[in-house]
C-alpha cells in the first residue's frame, strides 16, 4: 500500500529531523519510507519514529501520516484491481445449468452466443462441460442456456461494479480496509 505525502513533512528519526514524501507498506514487519529522497526500510519490530516503538506497519504509518495531507488512491486502485481480479475469477468459475458447470471461458462465451443462431435441425448439440463431461442440449433449452451463461458472466460484474462504487465514495483508509477485507 502507498501513501502519496506532501513534501515538507517532518519527522525525527533517531534524532534528526527528515521530510519524507513517501510511505509504502511491504507487509506487516516492513515499511519504506522516503526521506530526502533516501529510502529507509523500517523493520517495524525495531522501528522508532518521534520516540515511539510501534507494534505493526499500519499503526507506524498512521502515526507517520498523522496530520498529514495524503491521497488514498494508489490504495484505491490496488482495491479496485483486486475487485477486477475476483470478478474475473468468478466468471472463469463458469456458470451452472442443469446441474451441470460450463465454462465461461472467452472462447467458450462465443460458441454459447452462437447456439442462439443454430437452427433446430443442428439440436440436440453435444456440449463438454468443466468437468470434461457431455451434455446433450436441446432446442427447447438454448434460451434457457444461453441466459444461464448471461447470468453466469453479469452477476460477478455487477457485484463488482458494486464494490467499485464503495471504494468511489469511501473517505478514510478504515473504510477501504474494511472494502478489501470483504473480498
Amino acid at each position: 500500500m502507498e501513501y502519496i505525502v506532501k513534501q515538507g513533512n517532518t519527522v525525527n528519526w533517531r534524532g534528526l529531523e527528515l521530510n519524507y514524501v513517501d510511505v509504502r507498506k511491504i507487509n506487516d514487519n516492513m515499511v519504506h519510507v522516503i526521506f530526502n529522497d533516501r529510502l529507509v526500510c523500517f523493520l517495524i519490530d525495531d522501528a522508532e519514529l518521534n520516540g515511539a516503538v510501534y507494534n505493526n506497519a499500519d499503526e507506524f504509518i498512521s502515526e507517520l501520516i498523522k496530520g498529514s495531507d495524503f491521497s488514498l488512491e494508489p490504495y484505491r486502485k490496488e482495491i479496485i484491481d483486486l475487485i477486477d481480479a475476483k470478478s474475473e475469477e468468478k466468471i472463469f468459475e463458469g456458470f451452472l445449468f442443469d446441474n451441470h458447470r460450463f465454462s465461461l471461458s472467452l472462447s467458450a462465451q462465443i460458441n454459447w452466443s452462437n447456439l442462439l443462431f443454430l437452427p433446430e435441425s443442428f439440436f440436440p448439440v453435444n456440449l463438454s462441460t468443466k468437468d470434461d463431461d457431455v451434455y446433450s442440449l436441446t432446442y427447447a433449452n438454448v434460451q434457457s442456456f444461453y441466459q444461464a451463461a448471461l447470468n453466469g458472466k453479469n452477476s460477478p460484474l455487477q457485484e463488482g461494479n458494486v464494490l467499485k462504487q464503495q471504494v468511489k465514495l469511501a473517505t478514510t483508509k478504515e473504510e477501504l480496509d474494511l472494502i478489501k477485507n470483504s473480498l
